[in-house]
């Protein structure tokens, strides 16, 4: 037999939903507009700064070339003023400077009092080009390493 139950038959009450208080955020548009700005502004001038010290390590990459190489021929002048000099006899080196001075009077007769021109004569730091340059220090050594970065930054934006 079945008995009906009015107990039983009604559902349970259901659990208490604990609910918190939600505060509506607002979101300041002008605001956000700002920090985006100066944010974009600093992005553009780091990207501005990086390329032109590309730039600047690219150049001063080519002026060390070229400065080595104008080393290299002083000294490669210097070596042949001085061979110049060993097969030139005391007596050659008497009668050019004779004739030198016989047009230098002549020269100075026909021009007009100018400053004279200074002709250096090129260093000889090491007689011979095979001797080693002295050691660098390490500031140097950190100088080179820093702009080596640079110029590696610079071929790589060329190479691009």
């Amino acid at each position: 037999m079945i008995r009906a139950g009015a107990s039983r038959s009604t559902p349970a009450p259901p659990p208490q939903v604990r609910t918190k208080k939600v505060r509506k955020v607002v979101i300041n548009l002008d605001q956000v507009r700002r920090v985006l700005r100066v944010g974009g502004l600093f992005v553009v001038l780091t990207l501005a700064n990086a390329s032109i010290q590309a730039l600047v390590a690219q150049t001063q990459y080519h002026l060390k070339e070229v400065q080595a190489e104008i080393q290299v021929v002083d000294q490669r002048i210097g070596w042949l003023q001085y061979e110049l000099a060993a097969h030139i006899t005391q007596q050659q080196f008497a009668r050019l400077s004779q004739e030198q001075e016989a047009t230098d009077q002549e020269e100075q007769k026909t021009l007009v009092h100018l400053s004279p021109n200074l002709v250096l004569p090129p260093s000889i730091l090491s007689i011979d080009p095979a001797t080693s340059l002295p050691e660098k220090t390490i500031p140097e050594k950190i100088y080179d390493w820093v702009s080596g970065m640079g110029r590696a930054l610079a071929k790589g934006m060329l190479g691009e």
